[in-house]
């Protein structure tokens, strides 16, 4: 028999009495690592009460500093979030702490966890008078057991009334939670019953036509009602079929985010349909037996608890998914509309999307980027009637470092003045990594953002560059976006440049009039250099702030001077300071897909190209601000695989391919997929016999009314 330790309180007049049991204890066995493992584990679990308290007693130590006048903090739950990285619980729970407590002894004494000692923290006084009774008894008490405590003695402070209101609430709780079980129970037995019914119906082999009279138990027409039963039961329920709305007309400005209620709400207005048609007799028997789409015993399975639901993936997409409006974005100075398109992919809508010349306008705007405009006198021309409208996002997509120094001033100005305008809920800007310790942050800072660095591998994103790119990130203070902002770590392949630019270092084109032996010649000289360099990747592109890059690109036999529009020829394979990169290359190299237009006319904007934030980056990082934004969850793996770009033939012109951005809704986290996948698999493999009337295929015979057995079309 266990020895129990008991104490008695005196609450409220009352004698409360609590048991501990004291756990097993394991026969002793004599173990050096087992005695060395309990010594070090101990020594770990006094260090973080140790800490934990440390932090509380500095805490209480600013807060007198601030309160006295000596430091002119607005307030210290903020700046120990903006500052020192705490959460925002976590600045309120040390908030709770007095001297008292965070120099007690006695926690670190017992090796209390950070938990248990945040819950004595935050409880009352009597609460925590009584843990500490508790500990020095040497009581086994955690978390759990303050707040139990905590829930009990706040309920001893409770007047006749409130106390009397509140057993009433947790009554009525309990008892609808109780009748609800009951319900569900009875329905997921009539379904399953029904269910049965039919299958016996079926096994009896008196034909789909006798299903509505079949009877083993004698009932007049079971199947209407025990479908009327069912139907009675969902309305005591839910109070009446769920309503389904219809998507808006403008679906294409509308995000829509598979809410699994959602479906499952859907999955109940269906069934409500197929059992209100089977009480009444209208379901023919043959639909009675099939497994197909909105079919009743989809419903009935999805209602026996049988199927997660009785909407299929293919017609989820007719569902009304809860809309919410897309995040929207402006880009001051696009470049060659890399970050654009990458927003886009990542379902932000672009509300401006302003080029600084002529040729980044045209080139931009011949891709599937709406709203482009060009930046004729200044920003303020485009950026002022946008003042007071909700914007989610601003951005850039050049960074401000691809410019000389003085433009590059004037770049980030523009930044700043953008962001004082528009006042957007979040930016995002590139840097160079000394601006960690400038003046940049500071600057937006004092405009009432939260600010913080992040560094994205470039390699990490299946770019062939290796290098890391310095994100700035701000949001507007006391909406925590930072912090359920994370960007999403990736395990793409990085690329070698000769599987990235390979084939098109190869790409010479030939009049025709040469010979066999320069062919040959050209294809060595290919060779050689994917031999000597393909296997490296490829270095950052130089920016006026970084110009020690032009060696290493020589160093693999590329003269990183200026882009051409035309592969190497072989004579510009012999030259000594390297060949020259064509703009396709330097697309590859930065990520941008094979269908965006980077020419215009006789102008190509490789320059643009090779400084400008790679589109897979910023869909990416999209991605993480939407989801912190929005709270809609996306599945980062899944996402960047979904192309930048997908071509669609055209339906005016057969013959044309037009290219189109994916919507967003190909990367939703969707923890039902595997289900889907399989479920469609399923349906394409099923053979339905009882189908008198199969659909005519491809394999009909010509010139006959009657249908030939075939495979149905994919779905």
């Amino acid at each position: 028999m266990q020895p129990q330790l008991a104490a008695i309180l005196i609450i409220g007049g009352n004698k409360v009495v609590t048991e501990h049991r004291a756990p097993q204890q394991s026969p002793k066995k004599d173990d050096p690592y087992l005695d060395a493992a309990k010594a070090n584990l101990l020594k770990f679990k006094s260090l973080q009460a140790t800490y934990y308290l440390k932090i509380a007693e500095e805490i209480i130590a600013l807060r007198g500093h601030v309160e006295s006048g000596r430091s002119a903090i607005p307030d210290v739950d903020v700046w120990l979030q903006t500052e020192a990285g705490f959460t925002e619980v976590e600045a309120k729970t040390f908030g709770r702490f007095d001297k008292e407590l965070a120099t007690s002894t006695l926690l670190i004494r017992r090796g209390m966890s950070p938990d248990a000692i945040a819950a004595i923290a935050q409880a009352d006084q009597k609460t925590r008078a009584e843990s500490l009774i508790y500990m020095e008894r040497n009581e086994p008490i955690d978390a759990s057991w303050v707040r139990s405590r905590a829930s009990a003695n706040s309920i001893t402070t409770m007047s006749p009334d409130d106390l009397a209101e509140l057993r009433r609430a947790e009554l009525f709780q309990e008892t609808s939670e109780q009748h609800a079980a009951i319900k569900l129970a009875e329905i997921e037995r009539g379904a399953a019953e029904l269910l049965d019914l039919i299958d016996s119906a079926m096994a009896d082999g008196s034909g789909v036509e006798h299903i509505y009279s079949f009877s083993p138990t004698g009932e007049t027409f079971p199947v209407n009602g025990r479908a009327a039963r069912i139907l009675s039961e969902l309305d005591e329920l839910f109070g009446g079929r769920p309503r389904v709305y219809d998507r808006p007309a403008d679906a294409d400005r509308f995000l829509y985010q598979p809410s699994p209620k959602h479906v499952a709400l859907a999955s109940v207005s269906f069934s409500y349909e197929s059992l209100y048609d089977l009480q009444r007799g209208k379901i023919t028997p043959e639909n009675l037996v099939s497994d197909d789409w909105f079919k009743p015993r989809r419903c009935l399975a999805f209602l026996a608890g049988r199927r997660a639901s009785a909407v299929p993936d293919k017609t989820a997409q007719g569902l009304p998914w809860s809309p919410s409006i897309a995040p929207t974005f402006v880009d001051i100075d696009t470049g060659a509309g890399g970050a654009a398109l990458g927003f886009v992919a990542a379902g932000m809508y672009p509300l401006r999307v302003l080029a600084r010349t002529e040729h980044e306008f045209a080139v931009v705007s011949s891709n599937p980027v709406p709203n482009v405009g060009l930046i004729v006198e200044g920003l303020d021309d485009h950026l002022l009637p946008l003042k007071g409208q909700a914007i989610d996002l601003l951005t850039s997509g050049m960074p401000f470092h691809h410019y000389e120094i003085p433009e590059a001033k004037k770049a980030f100005q523009n930044a700043l003045n953008a962001v004082e305008l528009l006042k957007p809920k979040v930016f995002l800007f590139e840097t160079l990594p000394r601006e960690r310790d400038g003046y940049m942050a500071g600057s937006f800072e004092s405009q009432g953002y939260d600010v913080r660095w992040y560094t994205l591998d470039s390699a990490e994103y299946g770019l062939v560059q290796a290098k890391s790119r310095e994100i700035l990130v701000g949001a507007l203070k006391g909406q925590g976006l930072l912090d359920r902002l994370v960007m999403p770590v990736l395990q793409a392949r990085p690329q070698l440049l000769a599987s990235a630019i390979g084939d098109l270092v190869a790409g010479h084109v030939w009049s025709g009039e040469e010979s066999a032996a320069e062919r040959d010649a050209h294809r060595a000289l290919v060779q050689d250099w994917v031999q000597k360099c393909g296997a490296e990747p490829a270095p950052h592109f130089p920016n006026p702030f970084e110009k020690r890059a032009a060696p290493l690109w020589r160093g693999l036999g590329i003269n990183i001077k200026r882009p051409v529009r035309n592969p190497p020829s072989p004579d510009d394979l012999r030259l000594e300071n390297g060949f020259f990169l064509s703009t396709e290359m330097i697309k590859r190299i930065q990520g941008y897909p094979a269908g965006w237009n980077v020419e215009a006319a006789e102008y190509s904007i490789g320059k643009e190209v090779a400084g400008s934030f790679p589109p897979v980056m910023a869909k990416m990082a999209g991605l993480a601000i939407h989801t912190a934004l929005t709270g809609v969850a996306f599945d980062h793996e899944r996402a960047f695989r979904v192309p930048l770009l997908r071509a669609n033939r055209s339906r005016i012109r057969p013959g044309e391919f037009i290219s189109r951005i994916p919507r967003v809704s190909e990367a939703y986290a969707d923890p039902n997929r595997a289900f889907k996948i399989r479920e469609t698999q399923r349906r394409r493999e099923i053979d339905l016999p009882h189908r008198p009337y199969p659909r005519p295929t491809l394999g009909a015979v010509p010139d006959s009314t009657e249908p030939r057995e075939g495979l149905e079309p994919d779905l």
